[in-house]
């Protein structure tokens, strides 16, 4: 099965049964000191710091 006729069942099979419901949007605010650098954001607002270091 090609990766885009896989994606397209996942979509169905999610259209159908609906696994997740968007209630309302989640504010966010993530911050740090201007000194830290290589912190990573992601798009779960989740915060990786493997790379994190203070320059000054």
């Amino acid at each position: 099965m090609r990766s885009q006729e896989l994606i397209d069942e996942i979509q169905v099979i999610w259209d159908r049964d609906t696994p997740g419901v968007i209630l309302s949007q989640q504010p966010t605010l993530i911050a740090w000191n201007p000194d830290v650098h290589g912190i990573v954001p992601t798009i779960t607002s989740m915060v990786l710091f493997h790379d994190a270091f203070l320059a000054g």
